[in-house]
């Protein structure tokens, strides 16, 4: 978020474990660990403004059943880790520091009937998914910064299909596309006498990527997905008798992981 205080910007499936993308779960109770590599920017005109990056370690809970020929999941997960920050001060200066961050994750997916084609033994199915994601973010203050906590929220959608074959044991690849929107960012203020005002995301178009193995009840996957904002409107607030303007820049999250679980 571009503030006039202290420092620049900081922010920022078939048979698959809950992780950045909403799953398609095996009917059943599934849990597991998980592992994501964590990159975030931000740019306002072509600029690069700062950048996140580092790793995250959680866990997920997915419950699923079938309903007739298509399967319903409900999946939770819950992401924690400290990542370094590089960008710059509201006057330009380098500054490098630290987040303490924290992601949890809800979603729901509907996975239609397999088709089966003859010439290939691959299962072909579509997926739809929704979720809902919470972004809370602790930045570390420095000798030249204050820290700073923001919170993110936002819904997402995607559509695709995934294709899957069985060769010792069953391998599924899964692709879609993404839309986030309903986005918003808190930034807390208090310090400054100017509340916790909200400012709304632009909505945008991202993209996510899997590859899984599964065998009897356990899973193993990798994934990779990307998800960005628009910058939000200009706001004027008021930090005791100085009138301040935020701004959230465009920004460009991509996450690279890997799950593995057992179903129950």
């Amino acid at each position: 978020m571009k503030r006039a205080w202290p420092g620049a910007t900081l922010l920022s499936l078939a048979s698959l474990p809950a992780m950045a993308i909403t799953p398609l779960p095996d009917p059943g109770i599934s849990l597991g660990v998980q592992l994501e590599q964590f990159d975030y920017r931000e740019k306002s005109n072509g600029e690069r403004l700062n950048e996140e990056d580092g790793s995250l370690q959680g866990g997920w809970l997915s419950l699923a059943r079938n309903v007739g020929p298509v399967t319903l999941g409900l999946s939770a997960s819950r992401m924690k880790g400290t990542v370094d920050y590089t960008g710059q001060t509201q006057s330009g200066r380098p500054l490098s520091t630290e987040t303490d961050q924290g992601i949890s994750r809800f979603g729901l997916s509907l996975e239609g009937p397999a088709w089966h084609s003859g010439a290939l033994p691959v299962d072909l199915s579509p997926y739809l998914t929704v979720g809902h994601s919470g972004w809370n973010r602790s930045i570390r203050p420095t000798g030249m910064s204050r820290g700073l906590t923001e919170k993110y929220r936002w819904w997402q959608i995607a559509v695709g299909a995934s294709a899957c074959v069985s060769n010792h044991g069953q391998w599924c690849l899964r692709t879609g596309v993404t839309r986030t929107f309903e986005g918003s960012m808190t930034v807390r203020l208090g310090s400054l006498g100017a509340g916790e005002p909200e400012l709304e995301l632009g909505a945008e178009y991202g993209g996510e990527i899997a590859l899984g193995w599964s065998r009897g009840p356990f899973s193993v996957q990798t994934y990779y997905q990307q998800w960005s904002f628009g910058a939000s409107d200009p706001q004027r607030i008021n930090a005791g008798q100085v009138l301040l303007q935020i701004r959230e820049p465009a920004s460009k999250t991509r996450i690279a992981g890997l799950a593995g679980g057992v179903r129950f």
